[in-house]
């Protein structure tokens, strides 16, 4: 976070005189840098234990309302005593945010190229653009999707919130530069921004659209709350001004309450992003003399922690993100992250203290330039990596094939979409009265290349064919929903238009092993005797068996899923020292509990009338199943996912859903 206690800031160009009480000077206020201690300890426990903490991720939100607070009063003040300036403040903040960043962007960059596999490392790069250049948000959100890296394999991932400031504090002093000469009321462009931004951000969370999470435009009204207390703070300071130590407790208790009450699931930021922006809104509007401030923010060691909060922020995640890659366990010895939390500390404060505290109060301009220039050079750097000029340590002939496997991922290129009665649909149409509709999740996506390669086969007589996906939802309603809030409202639309006239067949498939065993990474039950599984099998076979009344309905059966199977895990030894390929060719035994819950699928599917399509049998002959195919390409992209390449050649066992009855086509 670009937070920090902004005091003895002098700007030296003169602007026009604005009517009304000038406001007050502004004074250091060690409570605030007590806030940001809570704030950055609730991100670095979350991101260490996120069972611990599970909402702990509200300390970003936290920092926002801070981060506006501040600058804006150092705006208003600036413009009210006719000294502000532009290129002092850019230059301010170049100090300020630069040199602890691009520490950590050249210590991952060295440390990825030791540690990384080559398309890890490509993946590096970009974010090292996009991080010296302040769009990591916009790299993230462009990135993001089911198929995207998990969080801890992108180093850089938590520039995204640095991002989102540095991109307020481009457009935030030119619009109130501007409200300045046209003599108008600060108030107003706080509360239009405000609504709008939160009002944005509310369509975009209850939408379910990942841009509510990265855009600028749903998250700048957290900073504008901020924004909104420096004004009142500065020419309305009689406002809220009773109670003040209420005010801080129920700001703590609103802050403690959203890091304990959320979690990933949580519809966020949306309107539960309330809780801890106006927790930070009432703490800073109580100020530094009430009971909370004085026996604990404005205690020595929390304003020593919030003063090493920025580097602190920038340092955990890195150094998180690397133990998860160089150990690669889902399961990691709590002991290593609470050195690794004290060896953060320790960074950041070696950083505060020998660089960012040197740099920062240097009065020397030529410093600024040079961070600028060095700030190209290393997004210059980060395109390097990116376009492969630069390559890893581990970029050999044999890291080349696991990164072309890991990249074999072709779904909806060559398939058009479109909105059927508010449905998001891919389709291929095709001049027969026959169709078919494929519900599912991710597993039937990975199919879309050999249907797509069927309809390019002008000896194959097809059905018009229409998908409906909604990716990591369990083909199950009600069940999960409380696991996987997204998938609620899934179920209506799809059932309706399966069920209408236009609709001959269905084809359900769905990550069964994903939902139905523990045998896989976070698993929705806990064993195979989990009442929730006999509960969801109850649920899918009255479902197959309401749409086998009206239509031809086949059940998809799962492919295995195996860690082994992940051409990221096709290695032996440390990234450390040296890694090797492990022996592939030997096939791997067909796991016990995802073998007894396809036999249970296929009885259920034989009750409710549905046929049954069963990819085992080409996967895992006589119940043993290959990593590589005979011409030694991998099968699978992730423990899970079939490659584009395997499904387009192999998967012939689902041709039968699409050909059309002239072919004469029947079961097997």
């Amino acid at each position: 976070m670009s937070l920090s206690h902004h005091h003895h800031i002098r700007m030296t160009i003169t602007m026009p005189v604005v009517t009304g009480h000038p406001p007050a000077a502004y004074p250091y206020r060690p409570d605030i840098d007590g806030l940001r201690a809570i704030a950055v300890l609730l991100v670095v426990i979350f991101h260490a234990f996120p069972r611990f903490i599970k909402g702990g991720f509200i300390g970003v939100d936290v920092f926002f309302v801070i981060s506006g607070y501040l600058i804006s009063t150092i705006i208003f003040s600036s413009l009210a005593d006719n000294r502000f300036s532009y290129i002092e403040f850019y230059i301010r903040r170049i100090k300020r945010i630069l040199p602890a960043l691009l520490l950590v962007i050249m210590s991952s960059a060295v440390l990825g190229w030791y540690v990384l596999l080559a398309d890890e490392y490509q993946q590096l790069g970009t974010h090292i653009v996009a991080g010296s250049s302040f769009v990591s948000n916009f790299v993230l959100w462009n990135e993001a999707g089911y198929f995207d890296r998990q969080s801890f394999e992108k180093p850089l991932l938590h520039l995204w919130s640095l991002a989102i400031e540095e991109q307020f504090y481009i457009v935030w002093p030119l619009l109130l530069g501007l409200v300045w000469k046209k003599k108008w009321n600060f108030l107003v462009p706080v509360l239009i921004l405000l609504f709008f931004s939160f009002i944005t951000n509310i369509y975009l969370t209850t939408s379910g659209e990942i841009s509510a999470f990265y855009a600028p435009w749903s998250r700048f009204w957290e900073l504008m709350v901020g924004c909104l207390l420096a004004y009142m703070k500065l020419y309305k300071p009689t406002q809220w001004s009773s109670n003040r130590n209420g005010q801080s407790g129920i700001g703590l208790l609103l802050i403690f309450l959203a890091a304990l009450v959320l979690n990933k699931q949580s519809a966020f930021p949306g309107w539960w992003a309330l809780m801890p922006t106006v927790g930070a809104f009432l703490i800073i509007n109580a100020g530094p003399d009430t009971w909370f401030s004085r026996h604990f923010l404005s205690k020595p060691k929390m304003v020593w922690l919030g003063l090493i909060s920025y580097p602190l922020y920038l340092w955990h995640w890195p150094i998180f993100s690397f133990i998860h890659i160089v150990i690669f366990k889902e399961k990691i010895n709590p002991a290593i992250f609470i050195l690794a939390i004290m060896v953060s500390i320790f960074f950041a404060w070696l950083t505060y203290n020998f660089l960012e505290k040197k740099i920062r109060y240097s009065q020397k301009t030529v410093i600024a330039i040079v961070l600028l220039i060095i700030c190209i050079f290393f997004a210059l750097v980060g395109l390097g990596i990116q376009q492969e000029k630069l390559t890893s340590r581990n970029d050999s002939m044999n890291m080349g094939f696991i990164s072309k496997a890991l990249a074999d991922i072709e779904y909806e290129n060559k398939i058009a979409s479109r909105e059927i009665n508010h449905l998001d649909l891919y389709y291929i149409e095709k001049k027969t009265d026959q169709t078919v509709l494929f519900i599912g999740d991710s597993h039937i996506r990975q199919y879309i290349p050999r249907i797509v390669e069927l309809s390019e086969n002008l000896n194959f007589n097809m059905k018009s064919v229409y998908i409906t996906l909604r990716d990591g939802c369990p083909m199950i309603p009600d069940v999960f929903d409380d696991i996987v809030t997204k998938c609620k409202k899934a179920w209506v639309e799809r059932l309706d238009f399966a069920l209408s006239s236009k609709i001959d067949a269905i084809v359900i498939g769905a990550c069964w092993n994903c939902v139905l065993t523990s045998t896989v990474d976070k698993p929705m039950i806990t064993s195979a005797e989990d009442p929730r599984k006999a509960r969801a099998l109850n649920v899918l076979e009255s479902l197959l068996k309401q749409m086998a009344a009206k239509k031809t309905v086949y059940l998809l059966l799962d492919n295995p899923n195996n860690k082994l199977f992940n051409p990221r895990n096709f290695f032996e030894g440390s990234r450390l020292k040296k890694l090797t390929l492990r022996k592939l060719t030997e096939p791997l035994q067909l796991d016990h509990e995802q073998k007894t819950l396809r036999e249970e699928l296929i009885v259920i599917a034989h009750r409710a009338g549905a046929l049954v399509i069963d990819p085992i049998p080409s996967l895992c002959p006589e119940g043993k199943c290959h990593i590589l195919t005979d011409e030694g390409k991998p099968i699978y992209t992730d423990n899970h996912h079939l490659s584009t390449s395997w499904t387009r050649k192999f998967a012939n066992y689902i041709d039968i859903t699409v050909k059309t009855s002239e072919e004469g086509a029947t079961h097997q």
